[in-house]
C-alpha cells in the first residue's frame, strides 16, 4: 500500500526531534547537511521555492548562506579563513561569487 506524499510527509514531521531538543551534535549537523544537499540536488524547482517559502517564517534574521559567503569572499581577512575545499569545489561547480580579481586579491 502506497501512502500520499501528505502522509509520508506528517509522518517525517511526527519523527522530527522537539523544537526544545539539545543543539545538534557535530556529526548530526553533518549528517543534516548531507541529506539536505542531497535533497537539494534532486529538488524540482517548486521543492525549492516551497522550502524557501517556509524557511522565510522562521529564518527571517538568517541571510542565505550564499550571500553570506560571497561577502566573506570580498574580504580579505575573512576570505583566507574560508575552507580552500569549500572554495574549489564551488568553483567547480561553476559558482562565481565575485570578479575574479576580487578572488585573487583575497588569495
Amino acid at each position: 500500500m502506497k501512502l500520499s506524499p501528505l502522509v509520508t510527509h506528517m509522518s517525517l514531521v511526527a519523527a522530527a526531534p522537539a523544537a526544545n531538543a539539545p543543539a545538534l551534535f557535530c556529526s548530526d549537523r553533518k549528517r543534516f547537511w548531507r541529506g539536505f544537499i542531497e535533497w537539494l540536488s534532486f529538488a524540482s524547482d517548486e521543492e525549492t521555492e516551497m522550502m524557501e517559502r517556509v524557511l522565510a517564517e522562521y529564518a527571517h534574521h538568517v541571510r542565505p548562506l550564499v550571500d553570506v559567503v560571497s561577502d566573506a569572499l570580498r574580504h580579505r581577512d575573512s576570505a583566507i579563513r574560508l575552507p580552500t575545499t569549500l572554495l574549489a569545489t564551488l568553483v567547480a561547480h561553476g559558482w562565481q561569487p565575485c570578479s575574479a580579481q576580487t578572488f585573487a586579491q583575497a588569495a
